[in-house]
């Protein structure tokens, strides 16, 4: 560790609770020198802020071993909240949100009254989840607003109670409804219009979430904001341009920097 400013350090420790469009800021095939001053210790990936305020959860080895080990790896994370103990045990400095999970998902309570994601690329594969499954909660409703709204001040909650120092960052993300071809021309997605809709409701938590709780709000999309061919993991709404994440690397770097100067300045 390199001792930077009072109690600061590098790497910086960082959370995520969001989807590939933040966690591949810390992963370096998109940021190859991201190491330099940050560190990624944990995350819940296409997680629902509903499940990540519930109690853990056991899928049997038979389900798992049937899915890929990437899937695995993402199921394990949230059944055992372990985004949950990092937080209180290593109280990184900052924690990183997106509600992807939220927005495209939703949320499902168990016969043991556990809340999960709805992830139908994931978990809801089981046989764990069909033979569990109380309810499902689907997104963009007002219903789910309101257990979202609630789950989002229990995870505050949590959070300040853990680890009081860390700053919840908001990444202003929403799907983008256009990509490149290999020759540039931009197109528009086939379900551009459904992408709409979803990002009415993603406007919608954001701002909650950046009025109510947020320390910091990242945003650099703009309207050139893309997908493109070529992209590591396909065309998808929220797999932009690789330089977004460089740019919003920047962006987190800078926030670091003045948060230190800010800490130096209140040691003398």
């Amino acid at each position: 560790m390199v001792q930077t400013s009072g109690d600061a350090t590098l790497p910086i420790k960082v959370a995520v609770i969001g989807s590939c469009v933040t966690r591949d800021v810390f992963n370096r095939q998109f940021c190859p020198s991201y190491k330099m001053f940050f560190e990624c210790g944990s995350s819940l990936i296409q997680g629902s802020l509903i499940s990540f305020v519930s109690g853990p959860f056991t899928v049997p080895e038979a389900d798992l071993a049937q899915l890929k080990d990437s899937i695995v790896k993402d199921i394990r994370s949230e059944m055992t909240r372990e985004v949950n103990s990092y937080i209180a045990t290593e109280k990184p400095e900052y924690i990183i949100f997106d509600f992807f999970g939220d927005i495209r998902f939703g949320a499902a309570q168990l016969k043991d009254a556990t809340f999960v994601t709805r992830n139908q690329w994931k978990l809801t594969k089981t046989d764990f989840y069909k033979e569990n499954l109380l309810r499902e909660f689907r997104p963009q409703s007002e219903q789910y607003f309101d257990l979202w709204t609630e789950a989002a001040t229990e995870a505050v909650n949590y959070i300040r109670r853990v680890s009081p120092n860390s700053k919840l960052v908001l990444h202003d993300v929403e799907f983008v409804t256009k990509y490149r071809e290999k020759n540039g021309q931009a197109k528009e997605m086939g379900n551009a219009s459904a992408l709409h809709a979803m990002n009415v409701w993603w406007r919608k938590l954001n701002t909650y979430f950046s009025e109510n709780f947020a320390d910091e709000v990242i945003c650099v999309r703009n309207d050139d904001t893309m997908s493109f061919v070529g992209h590591p993991w396909g065309v998808y709404g929220v797999h932009y341009q690789l330089q977004y994440h460089a740019d919003f690397l920047n962006e987190l770097t800078r926030m670091a920097l003045t948060h230190a100067r800010s800490s130096q300045r209140a040691l003398v």
